[in-house]
């Protein structure tokens, strides 16, 4: 009995043995020139593109890989993406005694060439993962799809970016995104959606049609647990904008909340060039932004502070706005500008109820169903100083001008404006001759089609009478 329990002994002692020569040459193997081709090989036929690398070393009884040079090709051969340097370590001791697997991943200088076809896709994720068009028929059965989502068991002790870099455009390249300097910093529990993340984005540029901008710096701090987010701070920097973002979600998995203020000012004459607008606008605006509650029907207050400048050729003193949004309906309630010497005062309604009926995020929209209406009241306004073309003006005038309707479409769109003027000592060219003004003006738009029901001037004792109608659809 003794000499059989020594004979079963020997056999184990000889089976770790060969097992432990086989993982050190099989460890020694992948780290030769051979073995890497080996191994890029295996994981370019997991995935349709490819992946190479110029040098590596793997030791698999640590769970440490390092790679350098790596390039990323889509199914195309063209390279999509690469990085300078990969260093993945896996802990599977953890595993071994009943918990989860730990994962430090650092990757320095990654870059990608980010580009849309015309059905929405990139090329980097095609480079991972077939259309869905080319994918297995059993991958779009409803239980596969549920399964793919659930997140794996891993506990992320670093995941480290190092200036990476990322530029994408789209495919008829006429809007690109260039972003420099990303750094990267996350950790915590993937299963549990559990964890913290720094990102900072250093510099960068947006090139479209309608926007061009510089980024001077971006960055977003965030710290997550049992479903909330909490708290969630950004700040952004561009050439037109400097915001500070402060905040809360709750329930991100479920019916999310947001809770959250920001505060910043923008430059017009920034934004202006930024977005191609013409002619040039002048002065800063302080912006203060607070909102709270579901996302499908939030409360806010915004508050806007122009401290002067020019609009539209026009110098403007003073503008105060503040609006708040409750149970969809957006209220004007407080705007007063302070214009060539007098005082434009406005109120008004968006309402957003009929149009998102079951709230923002609910894909049932009706957009033509908005409603809105805005009232303006002037006293006081001087006509010299309101439009400075050269030429001699006189006289003082007080506007009123109210505004309803629905839609925002010409084809869908129905509205009525009235217009009332009433101006005493006005008076135009050299030499002027004041006179006191009066303007009534009632107008309809329906359907694309203009109807001015009634445009009476009276200067003086001159009267003039304007009637008709307006094909907008046909001009």
């Amino acid at each position: 009995m003794r000499k059989r329990i020594k004979q079963i002994a020997i056999v184990f002692i000889v089976i770790i043995g060969i097992a432990a020569v086989i993982a050190v040459a099989g460890a020694l193997y992948v780290n030769t020139p051979r073995g890497q081709e080996y191994l890029q090989a295996k994981i370019s036929t997991a995935m349709p593109g490819s992946m190479t690398w110029h040098s590596g070393r793997l030791s698999p009884l640590s769970g440490a890989f390092e790679v350098r040079d790596g390039l990323i090709k889509d199914p195309s051969n063209v390279t999509v993406a690469g990085f300078d340097r990969l260093i993945l370590n896996v802990s599977w001791f953890s595993s071994l005694s009943g918990g989860m697997p730990a994962v430090s991943c650092l990757i320095e200088k990654p870059w990608t060439h980010l580009k849309a076809d015309t059905t929405g896709a990139f090329n980097l994720g095609r480079a991972f993962a077939p259309p869905p068009s080319e994918a297995p028929p059993g991958s779009r059965n409803g239980s596969v799809a549920s399964t793919s989502t659930m997140l794996p068991a891993v506990l992320l002790e670093q995941l480290t970016i190092s200036d990476g870099s990322l530029h994408f455009e789209t495919a008829d390249r006429k809007s690109m995104i260039d972003l420099g300097d990303i750094n990267l910093i996350a950790r915590g529990d993937v299963a549990k959606l559990s964890g913290i993340i720094s990102l900072h984005v250093g510099r960068g540029n947006i090139d479209s049609p309608n926007i061009h901008t510089g980024i001077d710096d971006v960055a977003v701090e965030a710290a997550m647990s049992n479903g909330r987010i909490d708290p969630l701070v950004a700040r952004v920097r561009l050439p037109s904008v400097q915001a500070n973002l402060s905040g809360s979600v709750t329930d991100i998995t479920g019916t999310p909340s947001l809770r959250a203020s920001a505060e910043g000012t923008v430059s017009l004459r920034e934004l202006g060039r930024s977005l191609c607008l013409a002619p040039a606008m002048t002065g800063q605006v302080a912006v203060h932004l607070q909102i709270a509650g579901s996302l499908d029907n939030p409360e806010g207050h915004l508050r806007l502070d122009y401290g002067g400048g020019t609009i539209l050729k026009t110098p403007v003193d003073r503008i105060n706005l503040e609006t708040w949004l409750a149970d969809r309906l957006v209220s004007v309630n407080a705007l007063t500008i302070h214009v060539a010497e007098g005082t434009v005062k406005g109120e008004g309604s968006i309402d957003l109820r009929q149009s998102f009926p079951k709230g923002f995020r609910s894909p049932e929209r009706k957009p033509e169903a908005v409603a809105y209406a805005l009232s303006l009241e002037g006293t006081g306004i001087h006509l010299d100083t309101l439009i400075r073309d050269g030429r001699r003006r006189s006289g003082i005038v007080n506007p009123s001008l109210s505004i309803r309707g629905t839609g925002v479409s010409l084809h869908d769109m129905t509205a009525h404006a009235t217009l009332a003027v009433n101006g005493t000592g006005v008076g135009t060219g050299s030499p002027a001759i004041p006179v006191d003004l009066e303007v009534r003006g009632d107008a309809a738009l329906r359907q694309g089609t203009a109807e001015v029901r009634q445009f009476t001037i009276r200067a003086g004792r001159t009267e003039a009478d304007v009637h008709g109608s307006w094909n907008i659809l046909s001009n």
